[in-house]
């Protein structure tokens, strides 16, 4: 807004106010995250924000696309401009770069989010079968040693040992061995 005023040398006065608007026009499209990486089970915090020639914040919607490093879509939906957008990474997500596309007013963007490897074995006895589940996102294949120890003797029992995530084998833990309690 401008306000002009004149005054003559007789006293005559005058003003005028005049007020000018400037539309915002469009320079950057980017985002925010909290965290550089991410693991299975953590929270990912996005804010979409949409800049002018000012720079200053252009409050609209714009579209958000989520995909894994093989290109399959796992969100797509529209977020207010400046505002926090959030999501789990599941437990089996598949590692790697997430490809996050945003697009509003003419403007495309194109970032990702790093999620890493996790290796999480779960494991449980039954009926001397041992029961192992790979609850991390990665193939784990390493040697896998077991103890046997009773009051007389103690051995140990290497296997070569290979589980792609989210799968479950299983180990009979008798078979082979001398009867006995360990």
């Amino acid at each position: 807004t401008i306000t002009i005023a004149v005054e003559d040398p007789y006293g005559n006065r005058g003003s005028i106010l005049l007020s000018i608007i400037v539309d915002p026009s469009p320079t950057k499209l980017s985002f925010s995250q909290d965290k550089e990486s991410y693991l299975p089970g953590d929270v990912v915090k996005i804010v979409p924000v949409l800049i002018d020639q000012a720079g200053d914040v252009i409050t609209t919607d714009i579209g958000m696309v989520i995909t894994n490093p093989k290109g399959k879509e796992l969100f797509s939906d529209t977020i207010a401009s400046n505002s926090e957008y959030e999501f789990h990474v599941v437990e089996h997500a598949m590692p790697g770069a997430w490809k996050v596309k945003l697009f509003a007013m003419d403007q495309d963007y194109e970032g990702s989010i790093l999620i890493g490897e996790h290796i999480v074995l779960d494991y449980f006895i039954l009926n001397n079968t041992l029961y192992i589940t790979n609850k991390g996102n990665v193939r784990f294949s390493n040697p896998l040693k077991i103890e046997y120890k009773s009051l007389e003797k103690k051995f140990t029992l290497v296997k070569e040992f290979a589980i792609d995530a989210n799968e479950t084998v299983s180990l009979n833990l008798a078979k082979g061995i001398e009867p006995g309690t360990y």
